[in-house]
This record gives structure tokens, sequence and C-alpha cells, in this order.
């Protein structure tokens, strides 16, 4: 009796070895796939980490040259007449004109402002001044020396029967829609 109490234990022994290293030999396989999954996931992981730190500094970039651009349209701005203010601007070199003992004509030669860019317009002006050349002379180095952009598209000097300098001129005066 004796002897089967023994066998039974041998073959229970035996059996719970096996199981044991069916589970070892099991477990020993499948771990080295498990890390191995888990270490392609690691990679991946640092290479999505790695383009959205890239992406991060790209769009730090841009904030940097947006704030660049709005500072510089900031000062840009200045040196375009806001088109609300565009009567005051007229009233300025008439009273300027006046100042220098000129005769001043000025108005419109296109209906309303003219498209020059997405973000900017323009008007031109047919200016005629009449006076003596000092005079005119003051007078256009006032226009010359204006802070706002514009641009003399036509200039005729001429004498008139009374032997005073006619300045026929188109000027195109740029205006910004003040948003």
């Amino acid at each position: 009796m004796m002897n089967k109490i023994k066998k039974k234990i041998y073959i229970k022994a035996v059996l719970l070895l096996t199981v044991v290293l069916i589970l070892f030999c099991g477990s020993f396989f499948h771990l080295p796939q498990k890390i191995e999954g888990l270490s392609l996931e690691i990679i991946n992981k640092k290479k999505q980490i790695k383009q959205l730190n890239a992406q991060n500094d790209q769009i730090e970039n841009i904030r940097d040259k947006h704030d660049e651009l709005q500072k510089n349209v900031g000062n840009v701005s200045e040196y375009i007449i806001d088109y609300s203010s565009i009567f005051n601007f007229v009233t300025e070199i008439k009273s300027v004109a006046e100042k220098n003992n000129v005769d001043l004509g000025i108005n419109v030669s296109n209906e309303g402002k003219m498209q020059a860019t997405e973000f900017l317009s323009y008007i031109n002006y047919n200016v005629k001044a009449t006076g003596k050349f000092d005079d005119i002379m003051h007078f256009l180095s006032y226009l010359e020396n204006l802070k706002y952009y514009i641009d003399i598209e036509k200039m005729k000097i001429s004498r008139n029967n009374d032997n005073e300098v006619v300045l026929d001129s188109v000027l195109k005066v740029y205006v910004r829609d003040n948003k």
C-alpha cells in the first residue's frame, strides 16, 4: 500500500511539475513577445511625441511671425489714411495751400475708392495748384514730406497768362478701412 501511495504522490508531483513547466514555458515564450510589443508601442509613442514637439515648435514660430507682422501692420497703418478721415486729409492739404498763398483746386478723379490689394484701396485726386514759384515749391515740399503713403501719378508744371506757376497733378492717396 505504501508503494501505491508513493506512486500517487510521485504521479501528482510529476503532474504538478509538468503543469508548472508548461506555465513557465508558456510565459517564457509569451513574455518576450509581450515585451517586444510593448517596446514597439513605446518607440511609436516616442515618435509621436517627437512629431508633436516639432509641430509645437512650428506653431511657436508661426506665433512669433504673426506677432511681428501684427506689429508691422500697426506701423504701416500709420502711413495709410483711414478712409473715414479722408475729408480731414483734404482739408489739411487745402489749409497748407492757403498758408502758402497757393490757389488750390482738388477733386476726386475716380468714382469712390479703388481696390489696390486685398487690404488696401486708393482714391485718385486731381490737384491743380496755382501760385508763385516759391509758394508752389513749398506746397510740393509739404506733399513730399507727408507721413502718408501717396503716389504722384502725373505732374505737369506750366505757366499761365498771369505768369504764375500752374501745377497740374494726379495724386493716388492710399486708404484703409478701419475695421
